[in-house]
């Protein structure tokens, strides 16, 4: 099989590590030593990178508040014959970040454009989590305002399927909030900082990360890169997978406030499945405990 050859007049879009920089495949670094030009959205990060890679290579800035102006020139270098890599701060482009623009203007001008895959903190959080997530649907970042962010909020609450959601550190105490006030029953898990030395995973129901992160003044300390995913309504993912049906009367049962029967009745109803599934799980839970 003949082996992959770079060449000009194509959009190579490429993934780079999300944290740990030994991540980078072999097809990216071949692409980022041999292309023309870099389209990085942060060029300080691509820096970082390609000085631990050994490379150099000439970088033009693309990203939110530069993508109009920026566009038409990479888009001129493509049409020119020159080969383009197309690069994020971290997992694959294209995820939260304005590089759809320039992949669907490459397909409107008939322009080719590959990918070179990589790292992705929506499925690496989703591994990570250990939440049912045979559907998920990504939310990305959450509006600030905080009328839409309500709305927001007001609809995924309704949302059967598993959600991942990125989180900016200095707005996780606004999160917690209000996953304790739209979602306080539903299993969340918070991935920190993954594929680095202090990644951190945490995983509760919304009441609890919310009683257990936020200090007396409502304020969090967690830093770095957040992707948070909240598990599917107990009951509404695949009845094979038990996991946050179990997460729900763990929860109940050390609180030590209900009888066996009780914690059952509490569970289901709050989670619309029968009593006796309930009832029959936590009978199973408890003699594994044993």
């Amino acid at each position: 099989m003949k082996g992959f050859e770079v060449t000009g007049g194509i959009l190579y879009i490429v993934g780079t590590p999300i944290g740990n920089l030994e991540d980078i495949t072999f097809r990216a670094v071949k692409v980022l030593k041999e292309v023309d030009v870099i389209a990085a959205e942060d060029t300080r990060r691509t820096r970082k990178l390609m000085a631990y890679l050994g490379l150099t290579k000439p970088l033009v800035a693309y990203h939110d508040h530069n993508a109009a102006r920026a566009l038409p020139g990479i888009i001129e270098r493509i049409e020119q014959g020159e080969a383009v890599a197309l690069v994020t701060d971290g997992g694959m482009p294209c995820i939260s970040d304005p590089g759809y623009r320039l992949i669907a203007r490459c397909r409107e001008q008939g322009l080719p454009a590959t990918v070179i895959p990589g790292p992705s903190a929506v499925v690496n959080a989703i591994a990570l989590s250990g939440l049912t997530s045979e559907r998920f649907v990504f939310e990305g970042y959450l509006p600030r305002r905080s009328a839409e962010r309500e709305r927001r909020w007001q609809h995924l609450a309704q949302e059967n399927r598993a959600i991942v959601i990125y989180e900016a550190p200095h707005r996780m105490h606004i999160f917690l909030k209000e996953i304790r006030s739209f979602i306080p029953d539903r299993m969340v898990c918070i991935c920190r900082e993954m594929t680095k030395c202090h990644e951190e995973i945490i995983r509760g129901t919304g009441q609890e990360l919310a009683q257990d992160i936020l200090d007396s003044e409502g304020s969090c300390t967690l830093k770095g890169e957040i992707t948070i995913v909240i598990a599917t309504k107990i009951g509404k993912g695949n009845d094979a997978d038990l996991s946050e049906l179990d997460w729900a009367i763990r929860s109940e049962l050390g609180r030590g406030l209900l009888s066996n029967r009780d914690v059952a009745k509490k569970v289901a109803d709050e989670n619309g499945i029968p009593f006796r599934k309930t009832y029959k799980r936590l009978l199973e839970l408890l003699k594994m405990a044993k």
